[in-house]
């Protein structure tokens, strides 16, 4: 029978400093009562080369260029921890990933398996995406939408894009976005600062930072959005803590256009482990973050396509999906390094 959604439990053990998983298991169960099942597959091969390479303007063709150097990487990590739940992952539309530790920070979307042809299909060509901290957020997030549904709002978008001047694509960004929306509100250079942010995001739909992200993976908390002014940053500390008073009463979605904003500290699941989280903490229902440092480019072309999918009325889970595959098939973006960086965490309805 098919599932329209399967969340996808993932864990591993780690062997103490050497990073080097001994174990791993699978829970699968149906959100809203179904049946949770617990699978441990064979052990995983040795880690990859790191993918990570702040928001850059290129990247080294090296390696960037040629999906063969990940091919079996891809491969081998698709076999440990997808294939031992293929049955139940066939049957579904959506999946809810909710990693363990080192898994957090793995693109399971881009996982894939060897074609015929020899070329890899990937995860997110078949299937939609989101990513949970915790299964427990499953309830929160029904009750946040409903709130967030019941509330006007005075803008569908508040973008700030751009403010140290160092990324030109970041200003074409947003001010492409300010032509999706009727009345957006678009903030680039020197006027993006703090207080512009928590002036206007109260009652906004949609926030979009497309920015530096600055990751402080010894103090997590230390890790910032760059923004114009004084304090010139807003950072994890700053958004648990409630510093500025922001409001996201009505927000929809709040996307971190900048680099490795869904990267944090050793505890990924700890409210002060990255931006991303913090977000959700203060009360975004869904958070859009990247997973290692992005290209200028593609990141352009991924948001211009996401938003473009929420105005059409997709879901946020088949909006980034069809950006990521709108990228994905531009030739110059073929690498999973531009096309699958950003993740919808959260509601992804």
């Amino acid at each position: 029978m098919r599932k329209a959604v399967v969340l996808i439990g993932l864990a591993l053990s780690v062997t103490p400093g050497f990073g080097q998983a001994k174990d791993q298991s699978h829970e699968i169960c149906q959100p809203h009562g179904g049946r949770c099942q617990t699978i441990k597959p064979p052990n995983l091969p040795p880690a990859p080369a790191n993918w990570k390479m702040p928001r850059t303007h290129d990247g080294k063709p090296d390696f960037k260029s040629d999906i063969a150097p990940i091919k079996d990487a891809t491969i081998s990590l698709y076999n440990a921890l997808i294939a031992p739940v293929q049955a139940e992952v066939d049957t579904a539309d959506t999946l809810l990933i909710v990693p363990a530790g080192e898994l957090y920070y793995l693109p399971i979307h881009a996982l894939g398996r060897a074609t015929p042809d020899g070329s890899l299909s990937f995860l997110i060509e078949q299937k939609r995406f989101a990513y949970l901290a915790s299964a427990d957020l499953l309830n929160a997030i029904a009750s946040v939408r409903i709130v967030a549904n019941n509330h006007g709002t005075t803008h569908p978008l508040l973008a700030l894009g751009n403010p140290d001047g160092s990324l030109p694509a970041a200003s074409e960004e947003v001010s492409t976005l300010g032509r999706l929306f009727i009345n957006a509100n678009i903030i680039t250079g020197k006027d993006a600062t703090v207080s512009r942010v928590a002036q206007s995001a109260g009652g906004t739909t949609y926030i979009h930072f497309a920015t530096h992200g600055m990751i402080n993976s010894l103090e997590p908390k230390e890790s910032y959005l760059l923004l114009a002014g004084d304090p010139g940053r807003l950072s994890v500390k700053d958004i648990v803590e409630d510093n500025f008073k922001l409001s996201f009463n009505g927000t929809r979605i709040v996307t971190l256009s900048a680099c490795e904003t869904n990267i944090g500290g050793f505890d990924p699941s700890a409210v002060y482990s990255s931006l991303s989280r913090a977000f959700t903490k203060a009360g975004a229902p869904t958070v859009v973050a990247s997973l290692w440092s992005v290209n200028d480019t593609s990141t352009k072309e991924t948001m211009t396509n996401f938003y473009k999918e929420i105005v059409a009325g997709q879901s946020k889970a088949e909006a980034m999906r069809r950006a990521q595959l709108a990228v994905m098939h531009d030739q110059r973006f073929a690498h999973p390094y531009y096309w699958a960086p950003f993740i919808v965490l959260g509601d992804w309805k």
